[in-house]
């Protein structure tokens, strides 16, 4: 989804038109940004935290002349997702299903023994397409299919 398809669904949802969607959409996030700017952190409950981390001066390398660099301390944003997200599973479609095993491998108290490992639940696969896919279906409408409802 881009910031248009964000515009259309809020346009969709409220019965505004495209232009007063995309003035509400960009205030939306020119504030968030302003926040940011300031060192405020932001809580979407159920969604997750956007905030801004400090990173330490340090010594990188400039990769042309292999010449050593000092780099200034900075602030980066950061967004870390609510419950809402966390249980997703977050793998690109046709990777490997990876399982991880807990820190504790072989050591289980034996009440431990008889519970049965938790099932991850079915969750569907998500729709990926190409910039030119993209392109060719951009004059067609999808209504009614389901796909990227967030209203």
């Amino acid at each position: 989804m881009i910031k248009i398809d964000l515009v259309k669904k809020v346009s969709e949802a409220t019965k505004l038109n495209l232009r007063e969607s995309e003035v509400v959409v960009n205030k939306v996030f020119s504030g968030l940004v302003d926040l940011l700017k300031r060192g405020k952190r932001i809580e979407l409950r159920g969604f997750g935290t956007f905030g801004v981390k400090g990173v330490k001066a340090k010594v990188g390398q400039n990769l042309a002349t292999g010449e050593s660099v000092s780099l200034a301390p900075y602030t980066k944003p950061y967004f870390k997702p609510g419950r809402e997200l966390k249980p997703w599973p977050l793998q690109q479609v046709g990777a490997p299903e990876v399982t991880v095993a807990p820190a504790d491998v072989g050591v289980r108290a034996e009440s431990d023994a008889a519970t049965p490992a938790m099932e991850t639940p079915a969750v569907e696969e998500p729709v990926v397409e190409t910039v030119e896919e993209r392109q060719e279906t951009a004059g067609e409408e999808t209504k009614g299919d389901g796909q990227d409802e967030l209203f």
